[in-house]
């Protein structure tokens, strides 16, 4: 196995930890993914996705701290990865590159978690998953300005995407407003439209 597989390639990602247009988290975990194993990065990487996609959700839901805590309880509706993403596009809160993004992250994630052997990145399936990830492809003008290489490895694309992708949501939710709760109404006993046309 290269070098290049084991560490973020000097090369590309090195120069995207200190660029402004990352918030603090994400390039924090850009940092921490350096020098993690192929596995690791998998499993580390779908557990910080999941973290923030609760607190994007959070951000939005309605202001009720009780209610909301409760669906992100262990066992609860909102506890996984899998549920939080397809909830969170469900309300209109993910574009749909995003969400077939995180669902192709949680395919690799999931690849890793249940096999017994020695699996990378570069292994042909997880490899193939990799290349469908959009977002690295928007890093190519990025790269150009800042004079860094543009062909990342799939250990790289992987962290790029979810760099990304954690650094967008994170941005959306500090400026999201908590929806408001519906409007209370008494208790109605008078006919619907249907049962006035049936009288």
């Amino acid at each position: 196995m290269t070098s290049q597989g084991n560490k973020i390639s000097k090369s590309n990602l090195r120069i995207f930890v200190d660029s402004p247009f990352l918030v603090r988290e994400a390039r924090q975990f850009l940092k921490d993914m350096k020098d993690e194993s192929h596995r690791g990065t998998a499993l580390i990487a779908a557990e910080y996705l999941n973290e923030i996609l609760e607190e994007f959700l959070r951000a939005y839901f309605v202001d009720d701290a009780d209610s909301v805590k409760s669906l992100f309880a262990d066992h609860c509706l909102l506890e996984s990865l899998c549920s939080k993403t397809r909830i969170a596009y469900s309300i209109g809160l993910l574009p749909e590159n995003v969400f077939k993004d995180l669902n192709c992250i949680r395919r690799i994630r999931n690849k890793f978690a249940h096999s017994y052997t020695a699996l990378t990145f570069d292994s042909p399936k997880i490899g193939n998953w990799c290349l469908e990830l959009t977002w690295p492809g928007d890093l190519s003008k990025i790269c150009e300005g800042l004079g860094c290489d543009s062909n990342f490895p799939n250990k790289d694309r992987f962290i790029m995407s979810v760099v990304l992708i954690s650094n967008e949501l994170l941005k959306r939710a500090s400026k999201l407003s908590h929806v408001s709760p519906a409007e209370q109404r008494e208790l109605s006993l008078l006919p619907g439209p249907k049962q006035e046309r049936d009288s």
